[in-house]
């Protein structure tokens, strides 16, 4: 028996605004499906998902993004022609 390897689309993503305290913060592409369940408390963004160790982001610090949030970039080169390209 095999298990089925179902590929994310662009569809399955939405972007959210992420407080870094660092780097004062990105809108990054997270999972709809786990956006949507509260019991994910820390989310692993698109640029991050095929790292052996992704950094992950706390619910709690996330938004609705804003036209004027700067995108990041490995996130937005996932949508077809780099929609909201931004400086990050």
């Amino acid at each position: 028996m095999t298990a089925a390897v179902i590929a994310m689309t662009d569809a399955d993503y939405t972007p959210r605004y992420t407080v870094d305290h660092i780097s004062g913060g990105l809108v990054h592409d997270y999972l709809k499906r786990e956006l949507a369940d509260p019991s994910w408390e820390w989310l692993i963004p698109r640029c991050q998902d095929s790292r052996m160790y992704p950094d992950r982001h706390p619910r709690i610090e996330m938004r609705m993004p804003l036209d004027t949030d700067p995108v990041c970039k490995a996130c937005a080169s996932f949508r077809p022609h780099h929609q909201n390209e931004g400086p990050a």
